[in-house]
Parts: C-alpha cells; structure tokens; sequence
C-alpha cells in the first residue's frame, strides 16, 4: 500500500498540486489516503479526467469526515445529491472509468456476478446501501433533490419518490426519458430542473462521478455550490465528493472523500442515529399488480409519450413483468411510477393523443416570414414585448462542423424574459435575459456549455422590427470559476419581426441570427402566458428603482410553479458595475403568500452582492419590492397595463384609431361589439374575453392602460369616451372659460 504522501503523480494525468481532503481539512492534521489500485490510463480519457487510481482514506480520517458531513447535512437547508457510476457498482453494474488492474471497483461488481452484466440483469439489480441510506436521509428532510446520471432506477427501487429524482442522463424506467449519448439532447425540462437545484443548493454531495465535464455540463451543480462557498461562506456550504479516483475539482470542494460510498455513508448514518428503512421490492411489485388491475394500463393499450424527444408517438403495453410496464417500442415503465401515484412528476404516458412537434422545421418557416411585406401600424406596441418567451433556434448555416450526435436541423431551446424600459422621451430600449436547456447544441454558441445569457436591443412598432444582441456568460458553468475568462462572452446578432399570430392566440418572434464568426440561422420564440398566482401580472415585468442607492431597472421572470422559478437582468445605471451595461440575476421563489411572495436572488444582485432576501408585496393597484429585513433594494412595479379580470370592466364607448365608435356591452354571458362603421355587431364568449388579466376578443389580444386606453396586439387603440351628459359638462365649463376670457 502506497501513502499519498509518498506517491509521484503522472505527468498529465491530473490537475494541479493534490490535496487530499478538501478546503475544510486545510490545516488539519489529517493523514493522506493510500495508494490501493494504480491505473496507466486516465478515468475517462478524451474529457477533463484525471488518472483512473484509486485511493482510500485511513479509518481514523474516515471516520472524521463522516462527523463532518454529518454536521453539514443538519446545517443544510437545500441538499442534492449528485450520483454517478461509482454508487451502483456495488449492485454490479458496470461503470466506465474504472481501469485498473486490481481495482476494488472490478471486484465489487465481480462480487455482484456483474463484471460482463447484460443489460436485461442490469434492470433487477437491487439499491446498494448508499441508495438506501441517502433515500432515508430524503425522507428525514436531510436530502432534498437527488439527480442522477445512471439510468438504474435504484434510488426508486430504495424507496425514494419519483419526483425527488431528476435522471438528467435518462432511465431505463422512464419511456419519456430515454438514455442519452454524449452531446445528444437532454430533457429541457430536465435541464431547467438542474438549473434550478443548482441556485438552491446550500450543499451539494456528489458520489461515484469522474466529474470529468461532459458535453451535458452537469457537473455545473458541484462547481457552483464549490464556488459559491468560497466567496460566500456564511450562505452556502459548498460540495462534497466521495470516490476513490481523483477529480479535476478537488482542491475547490469543500470536503473530499475517498472512500467506497457504501462504507462511508454507514459511518454517515451512525453518525446521524439513522435508521436505514428499505421497503421490500415485492411489496412495491404487489402494489403495482393491484394499481394495474384496476386497468390503468392493460396489455395491449394504445398510449401516448408525453415528453422527451419521441413526444407524441404512439405505444402500445407489450406485457407487464416484475411490476413494470414492458412497451412495445422496447421500453419500461418503473413499477413506481404506478406504486407512487400520484406524484407531482409529469407522468410519462398518456391515453389522450398529442401532436408530435417539429421545432426546427417552424423556426426555419418562421424566419422566412420576416422577408414578407408589413403594413405600418399593424404592429403590436412595445409593452406587449415584456413578459416570458419560449422557443427554438436552428442551424442554417453550413460551414460550421456536424454536431457528433444531434441532426444536422437540430433545434436548441431558448427561454427569455424581455421589458421595454425608456430612454429619453421618446425611445424604448429592450432589455432582457434567458437560458438554453441544450448547452451542447452548438448552435447558438459554437463552443458549446454555456448557459445563461442577457439580452439587448431596440423595437419599432411601425413595421413590428426587432433587433436584440444575446450576450453569453464568458464561461462554462461546469468549469471553475478562475479558469474562466474575464473578458465578456460570444454574442449572436437578432434581426426579426414581432406579430399576434391568432392561430397560436400569443405574440411570436421570429428572425435570423447571426454569430461573431459569421454563421446564421433562424429564431422563432412565443410568448408564454403569465398565469403564477397570486401575481399573475408581476411574475414576468418591469421592476425600477434604487438598489445600494444607484437607479436601476430589473426585468424578472417569477414563477414559483417553474424552473427556475427566477431570473432576469439589472440594467445598471452610472454608478453601477460595469456602466450602463446588463446583470444576470438568477434565483428562486422562496415562499407565496396571499399578498406577498419572498424571492431569494443569490448570483449576481447589483454591484458586489452575492444573495438577496427580496419581499415582493401586493398593494391596491401595483407591487412593490424591498430586502428583507434591512436591505437596500426598493423597487416599483412599472406596470404596463390594468389586469383586466372581469368582462363587465369593458362596457363601454371607444374612439377607434381606424375610424368611427366601438360601443361594448356585456349581455349575459357574451361581449357585444358595436362599431359605427360597421351595419353589424360582433359576439364573444365573456367568459374568455379576460384572461390572466389581459383582454382577448376575435382572436385579438388587448391590454388596458391605466388612462383606461386599451391597446391591442394589431397596433389598433380604443380611447374610451365619456358619458354625453359628461361630455356636455365639460363643453359647457369649458364655453364658460372662454366667455370670462373676453
């Protein structure tokens, strides 16, 4: 056995100086592991891996590290787990970056009879005992997220719920969520979940992964928790690794473990007094049995995928074997998908057809469309821009090299939230943020894992033009921060029109881009409808005010049922940091009250902040924003509109600015629209004509200024009119005023 202490590195097999035991056991007296399997190749070669030997702690070390993480496990208010290969060894399935000869990692799973393990025997493997200990520490409030890159199932099979887990990488289990190879497209709305998990997490316990930055960018999770206890101690407490190979991160975490995962969460749980509950798989499997015989889904039943890249196709159940749901396509259904309902977890199949989308081929269409001729003021005005966006942008551009797995059309997700903030008297400028849930497309950004992104740019409402400047963060989130470049990140160039199109009833961007490099391709985004309760027209706006004592102007997306539930972008004024430039915000819906909502910002926060605490409170007519306690963010809703919620609110006369009197009755359950220029009146549903506040009639979506004005999406304006007895009152006082100026 060779002490670390007395070990010689291999020449680039590794990164920079070792230290064995993470930024909390610097200036301890802890012994370095032992060398006790040495590998000639490196873990995961052609990625950022470090050499495939492996090495143990002493007991006495062990044992107080497991202390150590024990007492971090209580302090943590927000835990995810973060597993790779390494956890299911012990259940013997096989891993990919163990290399030596005499590696503990091969005789586990030999021991298991699984060194050449089909993967038919992979799917009845049994949960190892760190499954079954994190499941309990889960269901003690001590873990509260696990995100798995296996595709085992063996988390669920130790009992934990399906909603707790986030298979970033697939499962086997999950027919919406298939295994995905390198570079190939994830879940987005898996990907926004991990997004999510990493603003959260105060602790993050990462177990049985290389670590190695893989085209997913998952390990952002440990890069951001490792790097946001560094500079802010007091609020977070960072990541903890447990394997017995070196990774690339471990003179930057906050406890570094090597050790097998079974032995050492043992120690963890004592350490805790934890009890290890592990519900029997054949109590699981009869539940399922029971579950199905009600005819939930029986043999030869047409479904439907809910989600992942098949979305819409059509399954029939094959047969059903262990509890699971066998399919025809050659996928599963885990036993606890049925055993757990219901669950909070977007379940995978349905009985109802679902259109199968085709994202690529709309937004190629799209961009074609803003070549066709406009007529001035049909354009919906700039305040209708501000709100949440969703949508897609495609490659057009032949040059750049084939993505290795992902088709030549491939779409890469975008989500944005936009506000027209002014300048001057007269002008409007755009400013915004957003995010991919595919930041390996390469389609945006050629050089691929970068994430988060502001947005800038100005709007003319005469012809509907748009053009916007996508800035991305200079660096990879899944790589250390001192490795990234300070200077600011790629940008795409938008050039694109903005309409209503009624056949979606939302407004759609669509346009080309461009990068620095000269590709080009096309965007189509909608906009999504703002609906988070009890702030349905503040989830997604305008906030301006001071923050520290410097004027600013925040564009936020609040949504406490999304993820992430908040981002946006600060746009600086002169004294901020850097000077009239944009600042990406990134945080989480804490809490939703009845009059107020509590916003935890914690990258990112004005000039030198690291976390805010922000109270979002509801008044009469508007919202208002302040810290928590003494802070120094106070900011205004800047509305854009009344929210319209009730039809009655709409009778009425209005002065059309195309010509002639629109009158609007509410008779019962309809909205009259009389014009005077028109021999006839139109009918609409009240019970539609307002929605989430806004005002929607024949395919047309109004908004209500506080004058009473309202606005609609096809440059039209309704001014209201007076009451003629009114009317008359004022041209009589104002016939008065003129009578005593003579």
């Amino acid at each position: 056995m060779i002490s670390a202490a007395d070990a010689t590195p291999k020449e680039g097999a590794w990164h920079g100086l070792p230290f064995w035991h993470g930024r909390l056991g610097r200036g301890k007296n802890w012994a370095a592991p032992h060398l006790v399997a040495e590998a000639d190749s490196e873990a995961r070669p052609g990625f950022s891996s470090c050499s495939a030997d492996e090495w143990e702690d002493t007991p006495e070390v062990l044992a107080v590290k497991a202390v150590t993480l024990a007492r971090l496990l209580r302090q943590s208010s927000y835990t995810v787990a973060y597993t790779g290969a390494g956890i299911s060894t012990a259940a013997g399935i096989k891993d990919y970056a163990s290399r030596a000869s005499d590696s503990k990692v091969k005789a586990l799973i030999s021991a298991q009879g699984g060194e050449d393990t089909p993967l038919e025997e992979g799917l009845h493997a049994e949960p190892t005992e760190c499954h079954r200990i994190l499941t309990s520490f889960y269901k003690r409030k001590l873990l509260a997220h696990w995100v798995q890159q296996n595709h085992d199932g063996l988390p669920q099979k130790a009992g934990l719920p399906q909603e707790a887990i986030n298979e970033i990488h697939g499962s086997w289990f999950d027919p919406s969520n298939p295994v995905v190879q390198f570079r190939a497209e994830l879940r987005g709305d898996l990907f926004a979940w991990l997004l999510d998990a990493e603003i959260r997490a105060q602790l993050v316990i990462a177990v049985g992964t290389s670590l190695c930055d893989t085209p997913s960018t998952a390990d952002r999770l440990v890069v951001t928790a490792a790097a946001r206890a560094a500079e802010t101690p007091a609020t977070a407490l960072g990541a903890v690794v447990v394997g017995l190979q070196r990774t690339r991160l471990d003179q930057r975490v906050q406890l570094r473990v090597f050790a097998e995962a079974d032995r050492f969460f043992d120690l963890v749980a004592k350490a805790l007094r934890d009890p290890v509950p592990l519900p029997s798989a054949a109590a699981q499997s009869h539940w399922a049995e029971e579950h199905l015989a009600e005819g939930s889904t029986e043999v030869g039943s047409l479904l439907y995928l809910t989600a992942g890249p098949s979305e819409g196709r059509a399954v029939r159940v094959a047969r059903l074997q262990d509890g699971h749901v066998e399919l025809d396509c050659g996928l599963r259904l885990g036993s606890w998908w049925l055993s757990a309902a219901p669950h909070s977890a977007r379940f995978p199949l349905s009985a109802t057809a679902r259109a199968r989308p085709a994202r690529s081929r709309r937004a190629m269409e799209a961009a074609r469309l803003i070549e066709l001729p406009v007529r001035a003021n049909t354009s919906p005005p700039a305040t209708f821009l501000t709100g949440g966006w969703c949508g897609d942008a495609v490659l057009l551009d032949s040059r750049r090299s084939e993505h290795p797995t992902a088709q030549p059309d491939r779409a890469q997700d975008l989500r944005w939230v936009l506000s027209a903030v002014s300048v001057g008297e007269a002008s409007l400028e755009i400013i915004g943020a957003g995010f991919t849930t595919w930041p390996a497309a390469n389609v945006l950004d050629s050089s691929g894992g970068k994430v988060w992104f502001t947005i800038r740019g100005n709007y003319c409402a005469e012809g509907g033009t748009i053009q916007l400047t996508m800035t991305w963060e200079a660096g990879s989130g899944s790589q250390p921060t001192s490795e990234i470049s300070e200077t600011p990140g790629p940008q795409n160039q938008i050039h694109g029109r903005v309409w209503f199109d009624d056949r979606r009833g939302s407004l759609v961007l669509a346009g080309q881009w461009q990068d620095q490099q000269g590709h080009s391709g096309a965007i189509l985004m909608t906009q999504a409808q703002d609906s988070c309760r009890p702030f349905p027209n503040a989830s997604a706006n305008l906030w301006e005010g001071t923050v520290d004592g410097h004027q600013q102007s925040w564009v936020l997306a609040m949504d406490a049922d999304s993820c992430p539930s908040a981002f946006g972008a600060a746009r600086l004024g002169p004294d901020g940091n850097p000077p009239h430039g944009l600042h990406l915000l990134r945080g989480i819906v804490q809490s939703t009250e009845e009059d107020a909502m509590t916003v935890v910002l914690r990258e990112g926060v004005g000039p030198g902040s690291g976390q805010r605490e922000l109270r979002v409170v509801k008044t009469d007519d508007s919202f208002s924003m302040v810290s928590a306690g003494e802070g120094g963010v106070h900011l205004q809703h800047a509305a854009t509109y009344v929210p319209t919620d009730a039809a009655a609110e709409l009778s009425g006369s209005y002065s059309h600015s195309r010509g002639g009197i629109v009158h609007v009755t509410v008779e019962a359950d309809e909205v009259v629209l009389q014009n005077s220029q028109a021999k006839s009146s139109q009918k609409s549903p009240a019970g539609t004509a307002c929605q989430n506040g806004q005002i929607r009639l024949h395919k047309q979506l109004g908004r209500r200024a506080p004058c009473g004005r309202i606005d609609w999406s096809n440059g039209s304006v309704w001014t209201p009119l007076y009451h003629k007895a009114r009317k008359k009152a004022a041209r009589e006082v104002r016939q008065k005023k003129v009578v005593r100026g003579y």
